[in-house]
C-alpha cells in the first residue's frame, strides 16, 4: 500500500513556527505508519511554505530552516 499526495498544512506567525509544527506532525504520522507496519520514503517528502508578499521580513526569516528526516522509531 501507498499514500499518494498526502498532506500535512501548518501555520504560524513564523516560518521556524510552521517547520516546528510539520516536524511534530511528521513525527506523529511515521509513528502512526510504524504501528501499522508502514514506512514512508523520506525521499519523496517535500517541505514548502507560502507567505504573502506582505509578510513582515522580520517574521519570516531567512533561509527557510530544512527539516531533517529523522526516525522516530529508530532512536
Amino acid at each position: 500500500m501507498y499514500i499518494d499526495d498526502g498532506a500535512i498544512y501548518a501555520m504560524s506567525a513564523t516560518i521556524r513556527g510552521v517547520a516546528d509544527s510539520v516536524t511534530k506532525g511528521y513525527t506523529q504520522v511515521l509513528q502512526w505508519l510504524h504501528r501499522n507496519g508502514l514506512t514512508a520514503n523520506p525521499e519523496k517528502c517535500e517541505f514548502m511554505t507560502f507567505t504573502c508578499s506582505c509578510a513582515n521580513p522580520a517574521l519570516v526569516s531567512h533561509p527557510v530552516p530544512s527539516i531533517k528526516y529523522i526516525d522516530p522509531i529508530a532512536c
